[in-house]
């Protein structure tokens, strides 16, 4: 029998995709209908509709609070996005070979369905390697101790990861918009992978032959940077990942320069970004993620990700979106620690950032302008000030021109302001390119193979070096332009007309934009007229070489040109409109950006925003006058009756409002600034969109009906629009929609008519929050496996010879973790020896990965501990017995293992000791080892807990009984070093209508040396090293934490020395809106 829930779930998806513009099958009640999913040379089409991709990256298996995964899901949908990308964890979900969990914190069919729910297209990406930060780069642990090559045709990995893909293939499969199931657009196969050898290739090959045997029919794709576009094994589409600021946040301030993204485009694909940096990572010991957050912040994304649209990108992805929390031992701890928040737009905590608002700004814009999914690129005049570059698109079917401004050099922090022309009269291509030209000397013609060409019209140009030589081009008409790219290797040329020289024009420019108008001539008799351009062999002193390149020669019909002031803040670029069809009203041009625009109970609305204090030009054309209302703010209104053009001067400050009706259908212009522009909110109902001003976040709005309401015992006739959301403080509501009666999370809000057509009201805010003081610690030391008389006997004898590790044993036997089971987290060695007397000391190896450690004791008696590779641990005068028994125990921190970005078996490099052999004499010593146990907690999983004495006899569970331990006041000093446990509860009383963001902070001396895991509630949310960081605040999921009930916090601390202890710690709340978000209970 199908399953009811998914029939039901079949229907919404209907409704959902038909509002949300994804396709929607024809009739709810009907079987689910197949869609399209194509692409050509502009973008991704669905149903045969362009889709532009604005989509960010959410990984699952760092939040597990499947409630939660909404929440992230909901404010990405209401931030403007369309779409997210999820890699899938092939570690997270098996803990050992065939053993396999969807469950849970692991049910990622339930998060499929979220996202359809949500109607967000999904770009799944399931590896079978992933890299993503995480331990072994996604690889099962269990992985490690195979003989075959990972990522390669080895027969015993091929049979691992085909087995991963038959588990993940067919959920995923099950939600694809090809079947109408669901919303997974596309599927990635493999991850950066870069191996285009033939032995690559079949790897690849045999991928995508088992994913297409596993019913995968949505196209295939990749993030290998166009490796497999062409040749054996292409895939449908294969894009870059793209960091341009690197990943060292220490110098927020420092910019790298643009890097010219079209060298990646393919022919008939179109040009996207798998990932392109939406923050960074964080070492231990680094800077911190605020750092990142600047790095990545507001400034770049408006010069870079507004960069990727000028060079024709119609596929962003932006790696992340919310990042979350490496929680147990889920990192590679080369890269990070346990906070994987990133630098992103929506923190670890879940909190909105600027950096939010800016991807709500660009992504409405992207989803509001239809011509943008399908643009050529498009001369550009120069600027009247060579530091501001104009990089300009075109609309091929309708004219929509999109103009890019930004700074020459990116990284200036002044303030330009510049004159920049527009050509409303143009169209798409040009008279003659390079290839159509009559050449004489030593040109180079380039073609489309060539990756310096890629935005070049059909990309092609053709360049000399050679002086004298020289390139002519008879035309007939009344104007003349020289088309080429701007670049640092570009020099002087002397320009032709009619035979008389007109020009010099230098190419320099201090990074490389494509199709600028080098040189025009308009005004001309009309009639023939011959252009020559001549290589001077010359150069500006800044250029690298004196090449002059030619892409095309345009003779244009008369143009129609406006000129216009600009101003660019310093790392700023702006995404302008000309000759738009804006609802009905004809666009000229806006020296404003265009934040969305709607139809709303029949008047079209648009919301343009800029600068704080900088001016703003809007001139539309009518047929005959209109009539201007200026409803509020400065705005300055002019008719030109000669051309048709209403013209509009006005400064950015707050929100100016502007009603033109009588032209056509009316239109409400809101103007804004970027700080108001962040504040209003759209979303899609039944009948049509609603736009919403002032709360913190609108997750969901919808009409329902009178009798819907009259349930609810809400007195009110008529129709009301439903609304959901957060509020962060009290404030206004003011809502364009449909319906005169509105509801907030269910209650009705007194709203009155506004001028605008709008409805306003008020909205109440959150209750404050006051947190508990963390008391009645609990306080046991452990780490018995010290002393002498710990009973070893049912541990495992290290006794093999030999590994599949990358790691040559210093000494035999192996004593590699990974060799004897032990993947996670913390592991004991115990030597026995019979002492003869003259042993002086034990020389040791271990690799612990970054920021790892390791203890040793002998006879109980510490000896030290270190972070080296290598150490020699002096035994004090007398600790050794001789004829009988002693013991050397070594604590050793496995921290993670590597990834494998270079498809090189890094991930199998040795963890724990490596080497072990005595000192003043050759006495052998027998190694047994102990670490993780086996699971017996499926719903946290194997991950979350390594091979402490206090982890294998579940000290950090709830319901452990800690009664007879001592009692203790933090700061607290141990007093002896190894392992000690401190647990307490707490009932933190959060206010109930709110989502309350808690986390736990630690702070002490940086001169105390230990490291702690923390525990709430059973699961290890976090690693702390005092004195390393930059870590001390640790976010806990709602759903694991009860926000009106018990919790039990455990920590375990490893003092590397007598000092050791644990400092204070307090609880701490990241936000608290009013909010509808309900959390289960996880665990």
């Amino acid at each position: 029998m199908r399953n009811p829930s998914r029939r039901l779930r079949a229907a919404l998806l209907a409704a959902v995709l038909l509002i949300s513009g994804a396709p929607a099958a024809a009739r709810a009640t009907a079987a689910p209908a197949a869609h399209s999913v194509t692409y050509d040379g502009y973008s991704w089409l669905v149903d045969g509709q362009r889709v532009y991709l604005w989509s960010g990256e959410f990984h699952y298996f760092r939040l597990p609070s499947p409630d939660l995964w909404r929440d992230v899901l909901t404010k990405m949908k209401a931030g403007g996005f369309n779409a997210v990308s999820l890699y899938f964890d092939w570690a997270y979900h098996s803990p050992q070979p065939g053993g396999y969990d969807f469950s849970g914190v692991r049910d990622v069919d339930r998060l499929l369905s979220m996202a359809a729910d949500l109607g967000l297209y999904v770009i799944a990406r399931p590896g079978p390697y992933i890299n993503a930060e995480v331990d072994g780069g996604g690889f099962p642990d269990w992985l490690l101790t195979q003989a075959g090559h990972a990522r390669s045709t080895a027969p015993d990995y091929l049979a691992a990861a085909d087995e991963w893909l038959s588990h993940i293939d067919p959920i995923l499969a099950r939600h694809q918009v090809t079947d109408g199931t669901g919303t997974v657009l596309m599927y990635q196969v493999e991850n950066e992978f870069y191996d285009g050898s033939a032995a690559g290739r079949q790897y690849l090959a045999h991928l995508e032959q088992k994913v297409r045997a596993d019913g995968i029919t949505v196209p295939l794709v990749g993030n290998d940077n166009a490796t497999f576009n062409t040749g054996d094994a292409a895939l449908d589409v294969d894009s870059p990942d793209l960091y341009p600021q690197g990943f060292n946040c220490a110098n927020p301030g420092t910019w790298r320069p643009l890097r010219d993204q079209t060298r990646y485009r393919a022919d008939g694909k179109p040009l996207g970004i798998r990932e392109f940096q939406g923050g960074s990572f964080d070492p231990w010991g680094g800077p911190g993620y605020d750092k990142c957050r600047d790095l990545t912040g507001p400034a770049f994304q408006k010069v870079f990700y507004k960069d990727n649209i000028a060079n024709g990108v119609t596929d962003q992805n932006f790696y992340m979106t919310y990042g979350g929390t490496n929680w147990g031992w889920q990192a590679d701890p080369s890269k990070v620690y346990s906070s994987y928040d990133y630098g992103a737009p929506i923190t670890e905590a879940r909190q909105l950032t600027a950096k939010y608002d800016e991807d709500k700004r660009i992504g409405y814009f992207t989803q509001a302008v239809a011509p943008l999914a399908k643009t050529d690129g498009l001369a550009a005049f120069p600027a009247d000030a060579p530091s501001v570059v104009d990089t300009a698109r075109i609309n091929p079917d309708d004219g929509t021109q999109f103009h890019v401004l930004r700074h020459a050099d990116v990284t200036s922090t002044a303030t330009e302001t510049a004159r920049v022309t527009f050509d409303l009269a143009a169209r798409s291509g040009y008279s003659f390119d390079d290839a159509g030209l009559a050449y004489t000397g030593k040109w180079t013609h380039a073609t489309a193979k060539q990756t310096y060409t890629g935005g070049d019209f059909g990309r092609t140009e053709s360049f000399s070096t050679t002086a004298g030589d020289s390139v002519t081009v008879p035309f007939t008409g009344t104007a003349v332009r020289w088309v080429s790219s701007r670049d640092p290797s570009h020099g002087i040329a002397d320009v032709f007309l009619d035979g008389t020289k007109v020009s010099t024009v230098d190419g320099y420019a201090p990074a490389k934009v494509f199709q600028q108008i080098l040189y025009a001539a308009d005004g001309l008799a009309d009639g023939p007229h011959t252009l020559q351009i001549v290589v001077t062999g010359t150069k500006n002193p800044a250029a690298t070489n004196t090449a002059v390149a030619v892409d095309a020669v345009d003779a244009p019909a008369p143009p129609d040109y406006v000129t216009v002031p600009v101003t660019l803040a310093g790392r700023d670029a702006k995404l302008l409109l000309a000759h738009y069809r804006l609802g009905d009203s004809d666009l000229r041009y806006s020296t404003s950006e265009l934040m969305t625009q709607a139809r709303i109970a029949g008047r079209d609305v648009a919301l343009l925003y800029g600068r704080a204090g900088q001016d703003g030009q809007t001139v539309l054309r009518y047929a005959t006058e209109p009539q201007v209302q200026v409803l509020a703010g400065d705005v300055k209104v002019a008719w030109d009756a000669a051309h048709g053009d209403l013209r509009l001067d006005y400064p950015h400050s707050g929100l100016a409002r502007v009603l033109v009706t009588g032209g056509a259908r009316p239109l409400l212009l809101l103007l804004a600034t970027d700080e108001v522009a962040a504040t209003f909110w759209q979303q899609q109902t039944a009948r049509g969109p609603v736009l919403v001003r002032g709360p913190q976040l609108l997750r969901s709005a919808r009409y329902v009906d009178q009798g819907a309401v009259a349930a609810r015992d809400i007195p009110s006739p008529g129709e009301f629009l439903a609304l959901t959301g957060d509020t962060a403080a009290a404030g206004d509501l003011e809502v364009f929609g449909g319906a005169a009666s509105i509801l907030w999370n269910g209650q009705p809000v007194a709203t009155s008519g506004t001028d605008s057509g709008s409805r306003l009201g008020t909205l109440p805010g959150p209750q404050p929050v006051t947190l508990p003081a963390l008391t009645g610690w609990r306080y046991r030391p452990e780490s018995p496996e010290a002393a002498p008389g710990f009973d070893d006997s049912g541990w495992l004898v290290a006794d093999r010879l030999a590994s599949a590790s990358t790691t040559k044993p210093v000494t035999l036997p192996v004593l590699f973790a990974d060799d004897y089971g032990f993947h996670h987290g913390d592991v004991w060695y115990r030597g026995h020896f019979t002492g003869t007397g003259a042993e002086t000391g034990i020389n040791l190896s271990a690799v612990t990965g970054r920021a790892g450690v390791w203890s040793v004791w002998l006879n109980g008696t510490f000896l030290g501990s270190t972070g080296d590779a290598r150490h020699t641990f002096t035994f004090p005068a007398g600790s050794v017995a001789a004829g009988t028994d002693n013991m050397v125990s070594v604590l050793v921190e496995n921290m993670g293992h590597n990834e494998d970005f270079r498809a090189d078996d890094t991930q199998k490099e040795a963890r724990g000791l490596t080497g072990a052999a005595l000192a003043g004499a050759a006495t052998a010593v027998t190694w047994r080892i102990q670490g993780n146990v086996d699971t017996a907690d499926p719903v946290r999983g194997a991950l979350n807990t390594g091979g402490l004495f206090g982890e294998r006899n579940g000290w950090y569970l709830p319901g452990f009984a800690d009664g007879s331990w001592a009692t203790v006041d933090l700061p607290h000093t141990a007093g002896l070093p190894g392992v000690a446990w401190y647990r307490t509860s707490v009932n933190p009383h959060l206010p109930a209508g709110q989502d309350t963001s808690v986390g736990l902070r630690i702070d002490d001396d940086p001169a105390r040396h230990y490291r702690a895991q923390i525990f709430v509630n059973g699961w290890q949310l976090g690693q702390y090293i005092n004195g390393v960081g930059p870590q001390h605040s640790f976010p806990v999921p709602a759903g694991i934490l009860r926000p009106d009930a018990d919790n039990t916090i455990a920590v375990a601390v490893w003092s590397t020395d007598e000092g050791g202890g644990l400092g204070t710690i307090r609880l701490e709340v990241y936000g608290s809106p009013s909010s509808p978000l309900q959390v289960g209970t996880v665990g």
